[in-house]
C-alpha cells in the first residue's frame, strides 16, 4: 500500500514546494501571480518569465499526478478526443466570440445574444463554449452567460466586431492574438491529422523525405506543398492568417542577443536573415546594435509585405541603408559572399534533412572563415535521459528534472512534441534532437559550436562556423 502512494505524494510535494516557491518570489516583488480571471496584457506575463525555474515543475508533476490518479482508460480517452479541443477553438475563432465577449464587457453574454451576434445556433454553441470554459478558455459566471478570462482573451484579434462582419477576408491582415493560430490549427492541421495513420502507412509516402508527401496533401487532394498551395487562386485568406499567425508567433525574442556577442562584431558587418519573412528578428536587432549592416531575405511577395512593415515602423533604417530587403530562395545559390552572420530562424525546422542540408550547404557555399551560422529553433529532448552526449559542446546538455518526474520535465518543459506533429502532417518535416542537428549541420559543411538558451524561450540558438 505504502509503495502505490509514494509516487503521487512526491508530485504532490513538489507542486506544493513549486507554489510556495512561486509566492515568495511574488511577495519579493511586490506583485501577484495572475489568475485565470485576470485581464490578459504582454506586461502580465513578465512574472512568468521571473519565475519560470519554479513553474515548469509545478506543471510537470501536477499533469503526472493527474496522469497517475486518472483511470487509465479515461486518460488515453481525454487524449483521444482532445481534438475537440482544436475544433471548438477553431469555431468560436470563425464566430467572432472573442470579440463579442470583449465588446459586452466583464459581466459576459447569454448564450442567446452571442450566437445571435455571431450567426450560430445558441444550443450547439452553449455546447461548445462549455467544453471550453470545462478547460478553462472562457468563463461560464452564470447558467449560459459565458465571459473572457485570461486565456480566452488572447483569441481576440483587437478588431471590432461591427468590422470583422463587415470585412471578414480582413480578418487577419492586422490582428494579434492567438486567433490566427487556432484557426489555422483546427483548419489544415486539424484536417491533415486526420489522415496522419494512411501516410505512415503507404509506402510511397511511409519513407518519402518529399514536403508533399505530407497528411495535409492527402486532407486537401493536392500534390502541391503546403507553401505553393497558399499561393495558389482562391486560397488568399489561408495564406493571409498564415502570415499573420507566424508574424505573431515569430515575435522578436530578446534571448537572440545572448546567442553571440554582437557589439563585438567590427562596425558595418553584414548580418542576413535568410528566409526571415517581415523582418521581425532584425527589427530587434538593429534597434540595439546599430553599427551593423541588415539584410532580410524572402520570396518576394513577402519582401513587399515586409517593406510596407519597415515603413510604418523603421523608415529611418531603410533610407539609411542600415536595412535592406531582398527577394531570394534559399534553395538556389546565396548571393551574398561577405557576410559576418547568417541566421535561420524557424526554417530548418519546415524540412526534411534532404531539403535542410540543402539550404544550410548553400549558406555554407557563401561564407566567409569566419562567417557564423545561427539556426533559431526548437531542441527536442528525449523524455528520459540523455546522458552526456554532447558534454564537449557549451550549452548542449541541460539538467534532468528531478525524480519521480520525467527526466525533460515533460508539458512542463515545451509543446516541441505537438509542433513536431504538426511539421509532420502539415509539410512532413521535423522538430530536430540535438543529435539531428549536429548531423544536418555537419552534412550542410557547418560544425556546432555552442547552443544558447534561455530560460523560459521556447528556441534554442545554435551557434555553428564553417568545418
Amino acid at each position: 500500500m505504502g509503495m502505490t502512494l509514494v509516487c503521487p505524494a512526491a508530485l504532490a510535494q513538489i507542486v506544493a514546494n513549486g507554489v510556495a516557491a512561486i509566492q515568495a518570489e511574488c511577495d519579493s516583488r511586490g506583485v501577484s501571480f495572475p489568475s485565470l480571471d485576470d485581464p490578459y496584457t504582454p506586461e502580465s506575463d513578465d512574472i512568468h518569465r521571473d519565475v519560470y525555474s519554479h513553474i515548469i515543475p509545478v506543471i510537470a508533476a501536477a499533469h503526472q499526478l493527474i496522469a497517475t490518479l486518472q483511470y487509465p482508460s479515461m486518460y488515453v480517452m481525454t487524449s483521444a478526443w482532445s481534438m475537440h479541443s482544436a475544433t471548438t477553438l477553431r469555431a468560436v475563432v470563425a464566430g467572432n466570440v472573442p470579440e463579442i465577449l470583449r465588446e459586452a464587457g466583464p459581466q459576459g453574454l447569454h448564450i442567446n445574444e452571442i450566437a445571435a451576434k455571431a450567426n450560430m445556433n445558441a444550443s450547439k454553441l452553449s455546447r461548445v463554449m462549455r467544453l471550453l470554459a470545462n478547460e478553462h478558455i472562457f468563463k461560464e459566471i452564470a447558467p449560459d452567460v459565458f465571459t473572457h478570462n485570461r486565456p480566452s482573451s488572447t483569441l481576440d484579434t483587437g478588431h471590432s466586431v461591427e468590422f470583422l462582419v463587415k470585412n471578414p477576408q480582413d480578418k487577419y491582415k492586422a490582428a494579434t492574438g492567438m486567433s490566427s493560430l487556432c484557426d489555422m490549427t483546427g483548419d489544415e492541421s486539424m484536417k491533415g491529422a486526420s489522415y496522419l495513420t494512411e501516410t505512415l502507412l503507404d509506402p510511397v509516402t511511409a519513407n518519402s523525405d518529399e514536403p508533399h508527401h505530407a497528411a495535409f496533401n492527402r486532407a486537401f487532394n493536392t500534390d502541391l506543398s503546403l507553401f505553393p498551395y497558399y499561393d495558389e487562386p482562391g486560397n488568399e485568406f489561408r495564406l493571409t492568417r498564415f502570415s499573420n499567425c507566424m508574424r505573431n508567433y515569430g515575435f522578436f525574442s530578446r534571448s537572440i542577443l545572448d546567442a553571440l556577442d554582437w557589439a563585438g562584431l567590427p562596425e558595418g558587418s553584414l548580418v542576413v536573415d535568410v528566409g526571415g519573412g517581415v523582418g521581425t528578428t532584425v527589427l530587434g536587432l538593429s534597434r540595439i546594435h546599430q553599427h551593423l549592416r541588415y539584410v532580410v531575405q524572402d520570396r518576394p511577395a513577402t519582401v513587399e509585405q515586409g517593406i510596407r512593415v519597415w515603413e510604418n515602423e523603421r523608415l529611418d533604417a531603410l533610407k539609411a541603408g542600415m536595412v535592406q530587403f531582398q527577394g531570394h530562395d534559399f534553395f538556389e545559390p546565396q548571393p551574398i559572399k561577405d557576410a559576418s552572420v547568417f541566421i535561420l530562424r524557424a526554417i530548418v525546422h519546415d524540412w526534411s534533412d534532404t531539403y535542410a542540408i540543402k539550404i544550410i550547404r548553400q549558406l555554407r557555399e557563401a561564407a566567409t572563415s569566419e562567417t557564423k551560422l545561427v539556426v533559431v529553433d526548437t531542441i527536442v529532448r528525449y523524455t528520459c535521459s540523455s546522458g552526456k552526449e554532447f558534454e564537449d559542446i557549451p550549452g548542449a546538455n541541460i539538467s534532468d528534472a528531478p525524480a519521480p518526474l520525467l527526466a525533460n520535465y515533460g508539458i512542463g518543459g515545451t509543446s516541441v512534441y505537438q509542433i513536431d506533429l504538426q511539421m509532420m502532417v502539415l509539410v512532413n518535416s521535423l522538430e530536430r534532437t540535438l543529435r539531428q542537428f549536429v548531423d544536418v549541420l555537419h552534412a550542410g559543411g557547418w560544425k556546432l559550436e555552442h547552443v544558447s538558451r534561455t530560460e523560459g524561450d521556447q528556441m534554442q540558438h545554435l551557434i555553428a562556423s564553417p568545418l
